[in-house]
């Protein structure tokens, strides 16, 4: 009988000390676009809706170790083991991050581009204080994953070089400053925040971020306090419609200079192609009413006042031409890009559709709008219609115009109201092909209910071409 007494007793103080510590909830944050790119986090503020309070934390400490103030403080508090955002990223060449909750020891560190092969690896020693800051340099431009591992722990963060360097480091970068810890480390004193706190409560979070020299908030998140939880605050820009890094523009084989845009992660001509050569130099017969196997180009609705703005219509045959057997389907691009295939296509489509912030009235079917130049499309009264407040289209900055086509019959069809993009991609049928894909965009609110039937024609149809880049 004594021995239960004595253990229900001790249960009891065991019960009364933790209650007396208080918990304790760390939550950690990152920042990404919309793409799923890193954002580097300015500042978080935290609001506690239930327990109505909000604190803020700044960057670059992106760890908040919440304290539940009822109780007493356990001074030990626990640092997960973590990598901090990089800072800056997107950068150029060189950034820095910190591993943080390590213990005394080495570190594995390694970066893999987004095939996955590694670029650099190092072991580090971190001291006694759990935390080793790193420099990183790369030597070429992407996006790679820098993860680290000790004793079985491992974190990651996701990096964006737009730069390029003379090789790849990774390195301790002892002169990288350590911000509010939670414990005393090198004389530096880390922070806690106290704050009435349980389980139950339902918590905000918004963060900020600098973006085009504008400071930017984040979606808000709401959602249960947990013990330790992750965050990811989703800001509302991309960085589609900037040139492709590295070549803003490119020069065909007759001199015609084209603008170049970024949409995610494609790299595409701004402009409707407009050469009378293929890339070797062979001549592309100009036609307004014959059809058929020869390669060929036409001007839009039959005008060659319109080629400037629209770019020339081309059969498959002179869109898709193989010279001297180097890359298959460059035919009339320039060197160094090619025809898209559809599944290019339908990536590019489907990637403005992932992003709300390209739908019109908040309609995911409704982002023609987005891919849409805004010049030369023809007025339309309905709302989210490319031609109906032209002067909102364009935000991916594709810059796509109307030209119409050529039909397999000698007809003109579709200028001011249809845009017909070829791919490099037949349709095969009993063993021949005499047809190919292409996407369209109508001077309508929706697209229609993807079927790759719909889009297959005639290879003797005159349509525009728009290269990607090798």
């Amino acid at each position: 009988m004594i021995f239960f007494r004595g253990i229900g007793s001790l249960v009891a103080m065991m019960v009364c000390v933790c209650a007396l510590k208080g918990q304790t909830y760390i939550i950690s944050f990152s920042g990404v676009n919309l793409e799923g790119l890193p954002a580097q986090l300015e500042k978080v503020v935290i609001t506690n809706a239930t327990q109505h309070w909000t604190d803020t934390r700044y960057f670059p400490d992106s760890t908040y170790v919440l304290i539940n103030s009822t109780g007493v403080m356990d001074m030990n508090d626990i640092n997960p083991f973590s990598v901090t955002s990089a800072t800056p990223n997107p950068f150029q060449t060189t950034t820095c991050m910190r591993v943080q909750g390590a213990t005394p020891g080495p570190v594995a560190v390694k970066i893999t581009n987004q095939n996955g092969v590694v670029v650099a690896s190092s072991i580090l020693e971190c001291g006694e204080c759990g935390e080793l800051p790193l420099r990183v340099t790369l030597a070429s431009g992407g996006l790679y994953i820098l993860t680290v591992s000790q004793s079985g722990r491992s974190a990651s963060a996701k990096l964006l070089n737009i730069g390029h360097g003379e090789r790849n480091i990774i390195e301790r970068d002892d002169f990288l400053g350590v911000p509010s810890p939670s414990k005393t480390c090198g004389g530096v004193e880390r922070a806690s925040f106290y704050h009435p706190a349980k389980p139950t409560d339902q918590m905000i979070y918004v963060g900020y971020t600098i973006h085009e020299g504008e400071e930017i908030a984040s979606a808000s998140v709401k959602k249960g306090l947990h013990y330790s939880h992750d965050i990811v605050l989703t800001f509302p820009y991309t960085y589609n419609g900037l040139p492709c890094e590295g070549e803003p523009t490119v020069t065909d084989v007759d001199g015609n200079v084209y603008n170049t845009v970024r949409i995610g992660t494609q790299c595409w001509m701004k402009e409707n192609l407009r050469t009378t050569h293929l890339a070797n130099g062979d001549s592309i017969l100009f036609q307004t009413t014959v059809h058929g196997y020869g390669r060929y180009r036409y001007a839009p609705d039959n005008d060659t006042a319109n080629v400037p703005m629209f770019g020339y219509y081309y059969n498959w045959e002179a869109a898709n031409a193989l010279f001297y057997g180097c890359t298959p389907h460059q035919g009339a691009c320039p060197t160094g890009w090619r025809m898209p295939t559809f599944d290019e296509l339908n990536q590019l489509f489907s990637h403005v559709q992932s992003i709300y912030i390209y739908h019109c009235d908040g309609n995911s079917k409704r982002y023609a709008k987005a891919l849409a130049d805004r010049v030369g499309w023809n007025p339309r009264p309905y709302s989210c219609c490319p031609g109906n407040d032209p002067g909102t289209n364009n935000a991916t900055g594709f810059s796509l115009r109307p030209a119409g086509y050529f039909s397999c019959a000698a007809h003109y069809w579709g200028f001011g109201g249809q845009a017909y993009l070829w791919s490099s991609t037949e349709v095969f049928s009993y063993g021949a092909s005499v047809s190919a894909y292409c996407r369209i965009v109508d001077n309508i609110p929706e697209f229609p209910t993807y079927n790759a039937d719909n889009y297959a024609y005639d290879k003797h149809s005159g349509m525009s071409v728009r290269c990607i880049k090798n």
